[in-house]
């Protein structure tokens, strides 16, 4: 067998020529010895300098900034040189568990040296502490942290000149491994290590021990036994004296409830006496008129007295006055307990509704959190939003005048105070769905109710979670309940995941959480911490997480948000001068709209052509579906248009910057990209206000992108397109689809060739003077023979993000995106 010297201290000399390493495409982090990089290739390694292509990575510091996107987004095995080394040395690849460059493995850290141990139990021992991230040496040095000795002898030598180490036994390394952790090396001093000598003596104590053991059990028997007999008898007489209690206490509640009976039944036949009593007294005073309760009898008894054979007549002279009819006595009312109603605005007296564009009429409101949280221009065409729908807005608490606070969340001191005196707490998003349906409803949504804590302060900082089964504005809005909460959002699926969101028990994610055993929760558990409850955390089993059934998951109990919804069982009242006043500005609105619409007509007829190049004509993309409904009305009512094709776009209305077809290809023609509130800003002004203050920033696309992104366009540079003298040739199994990249290609003025180009530069037209550059747009799975021969002669080869990342920078980034050539 190897020696364990030999193995663990490779450092990757023997090189070795062959196919150890055939099929490994390697990425290097950081720097690695020369002689690692040399072994790798002499062993049929390749090193790629794209991670696309990688299969390992290559890294010996654990602190490097690009080792967890190796790990979680390209899912690469990430290992330390001392692989490559080892294997080489020993002739076969070794597994890859063993050597990941992390710092938090079982025995991360150790320096190991071994004492007074064979060599078949000192290579396998040092083996494991070398698979589970420890180091052995064969000498002392000042690195040395844990001696493993078999005996006290082996050891005593160091104890002398090295006292800083912990001398433990074998048994301290297996233990860890079955335990999983790194255990206290207390229990597993060599002090405690029991030689053969004291053994023995041991052994004879042990014997005496266990004689006093037997002996004083013995005793306890027969102690324990008379004990028990004692304690016998003694139940017995305890157990008839509380048999008597039992039967006495039994019989004085029969009598209780005999005597409560008689009491009951005595109060009746009083009750009915009286009612008797009554009976006749109004009979006699009004001759004619017999009392309500009785009426239909004495009509009866009228009737039957002229018969010869009378029906159902009451005597009321009898001896019996006790004996009424059933109708006599009253019924017992049961109290009928109803559901809250809630409500929002009341119109005044003699209207029947408040009209649509007046939904918040009567509303005042105070925005907290959101000034800190969104830009000055957002808050600004908030506050335009709400008083162009008849509310107010104020800018500091007036606790006589406020009806709704919009808050982020209820940390701040006057959400509290605002709480405390009755107002309506609502969200954002509230105030954005209430805006879309033109009406007020109570909020019902998890969103529309802040939560008591923020984002930082969330139950759920140490959690990592994703979602599955979610599509579009909905899976936007499971994202924000997530970071709500305080835990870590991931769009990807792993091991190191702590929750799973599900919409159903559906999906790929679904499958592999099963798998890992990664707990799998309804939304209602996220909705139930985003109200501020704790239990959910420890209860992510419970049945009520468990339910994957519910038609719309986001709709909350109301019942259970009493705090939030007893301002809204009362209505706001609107007065009649209110109501004036903003019907006064409908017709004023409505008035200013058609004499608009009247001035834009009359242009029209005048000068349509020229019109028609100067009206805006907007493509809206990257927003949700209630927005776009809001943003087509306002472009409706301001007289633009819809561009129809991404040639005719002046206008791109985005909230930042997507990879939609829209975007893609109207950025190369349109001359602004614009915010949704430049569009708001015209519709509240009435006419086109000017572009400068609401062209699209996009800082995280900008820091994706590595450059400043240009939104906006002179009339000369859309005419001198990005991709202008550029043709490209699109391989197969590109993504997207072919008919897509030559739509996004074309709008930047590019070229789409039907053949492999042969050369760096062609004539698209034959004799023409203008030469175009070739190059081809391919994949992996189209990365082959058929490009040997262009690549040969110098045609650059790149990946599609060339095209994404020219036409949103309008850079044209070669070398960033041009595949190696092994030709040139």
């Amino acid at each position: 067998m190897m020696d364990i010297d030999m193995v663990t201290t490779g450092t990757g000399n023997d090189i070795g020529n062959g196919d150890l390493f055939a099929g490994v495409k390697y990425y290097l982090l950081g720097s690695v010895i020369a002689d690692i990089d040399s072994a790798l290739r002499s062993n049929g390694a390749v090193e790629e300098s794209y991670l696309t292509f990688a299969t390992h990575g290559i890294c010996d510091d654990p602190s490097h900034e690009q080792l967890d996107e190796l790990r979680d987004v390209h899912e690469l095995p990430v290992v330390t040189s001392r692989w490559v080394s080892l294997s080489c040395r020993l002739g076969q690849r070794l597994p890859l568990e063993g050597f990941r460059p992390d710092t938090n493995q079982l025995f991360s850290g150790v320096v190991a040296l071994f004492r007074g141990v064979n060599d078949d139990d000192r290579l396998k021992l040092g083996t494991i502490v070398s698979y589970y991230g420890g180091n052995v040496i064969l000498q002392l040095d000042s690195s040395l942290t844990h001696i493993i000795s078999g005996t006290k002898k082996a050891s005593s030598d160091i104890r002398t000149s090295h006292s800083n180490p912990f001398i433990v036994t074998p048994d301290w390394i297996i233990d860890c491994i079955k335990e999983h952790s790194r255990l206290s090396v207390d229990n597993y001093s060599i002090d405690l290590l029991i030689e053969e000598q004291d053994a023995k003596q041991l052994e004879i104590i042990e014997k005496y021990k266990e004689a006093q053991r037997l002996e004083k059990l013995r005793l306890d028997v027969a102690e324990r036994m008379k004990c028990e007999e004692d304690m016998r008898e003694d139940v017995y007489q305890r157990l008839l004296k509380q048999e008597a209690e039992n039967e006495l206490l039994r019989q004085k509640l029969i009598k209780e409830k005999v005597e409560e009976d008689r009491r009951i039944m005595e109060a009746l036949k009083e009750r009915q006496v009286a009612m008797a009593t009554n009976n006749v007294v109004t009979m006699v005073t009004n001759n004619s008129v017999a009392m309500v309760t009785n009426n239909s009898v004495a009509k009866k008894r009228n009737k039957s007295s002229k018969s010869k054979s009378p029906k159902c007549t009451i005597e009321l002279s009898s001896s019996r006055p006790d004996i009424l009819p059933k109708s006599a006595v009253p019924p017992i009312s049961l109290p009928v307990v109803c559901d809250p109603v809630y409500m929002g605005v009341e119109a005044p007296v003699g209207v029947n509704s408040i009209p649509c564009e007046g939904c918040l009429m009567g509303c005042v409101f105070l925005f907290v959190d959101y000034p800190t949280i969104i830009a000055r221009m957002q808050l600004e065409s908030w506050v335009r939003t709400v008083r162009a729908h008849c509310g107010d807005v104020l800018t500091g608490y007036d606790a006589t005048r406020v009806t709704h606070v919009v808050c982020a969340n209820q940390t701040a001191p006057v959400v509290r105070q605002s709480l405390a005196d009755g107002k309506r707490l609502v969200t954002a998003h509230w105030l954005n769905d209430c805006l879309a349906v033109q009406c007020m409803k109570p909020p019902s949504h998890a969103l529309h109710f802040p939560p008591p804590f923020s984002p930082e302060s969330g139950p759920c900082r140490k959690h990592i979670v994703s979602i599955c089964g979610f599509r579009g504005a909905d899976r936007d809005k499971v994202r924000l309940m997530v970071m709500l909460v305080g835990a870590n959002y991931t769009g990807y699926f792993s091991k190191s995941n702590t929750t799973l969101v599900c919409l159903k028990k559906d999906g790929l994610k679904y499958t592999k959480a099963m798998e890992w055993h990664v707990p799998v929760v309804n939304l209602q558990w996220l909705c139930d911490l985003l109200h501020g409850r704790v239990e959910p955390l420890s209860q992510q089993a419970h049945q009520r997480y468990q339910t994957y059934t519910h038609p719309d998951p986001f709709i909350v109990d109301t019942r259970m948000m009493g705090a939030f919804m007893g301002p809204w069982t009362q209505p706001i009242r609107v007065s009649q001068s209110e109501y004036e006043r903003c019907c006064a500005l409908f017709d004023l609105r409505l008035f200013e709209n058609s004499r608009l619409t009247a001035k834009r007509a009359k242009t029209n007829n005048n000068n349509q052509k020229c019109n028609n190049i100067n009206i805006p004509h907007i493509v809206i993309t990257g927003v949700d579906e209630d927005i776009l409904t809001r943003l087509k009305h306002s472009v409706s009512r301001l007289g633009y248009a819809l561009a129809s094709s991404n040639a005719d776009c002046t206008h791109l209305v985005a909230q930042r910057v997507v990879r939609t077809m829209k975007f893609l290809t109207c950025v190369s023609t349109c001359r602004y990209v614009v915010t949704p509130d430049w569009l708001d800003a015209c519709d509240a002004a009435g006419c086109r206000v000017s572009e400068a203050a609401y062209i699209l920033r996009d800082t995280d696309a900008e820091r994706e992108y590595g450059c400043a992104i240009p939104m906006q366009q002179s009339d000369q540079s859309r005419s001198s397109k990005v991709f202008k003298d550029w043709g490209f040739f699109i391989t197969p199994n590109v993504t997207p689809p072919l008919s897509c990249l030559k739509v996004i290609l074309e709008s930047a003025g590019g070229t789409l060739l039907t053949s492999i180009p042969q050369v760096p530069r062609i004539a698209l037209i034959p004799d023409a003077q203008t030469m175009l550059n070739c190059g081809i747009i391919t994949t992996t799975r189209d990365y082959g023979k058929l490009l040997i021969e262009p690549m040969t002669r110098g045609v650059g080869v790149f990946y599609p993000e060339l095209i994404y990342s020219a036409v949103i920078t309008k850079t044209i980034q070669l070398k960033r995106f041009l595949l190696p050539n092994p030709y040139r």
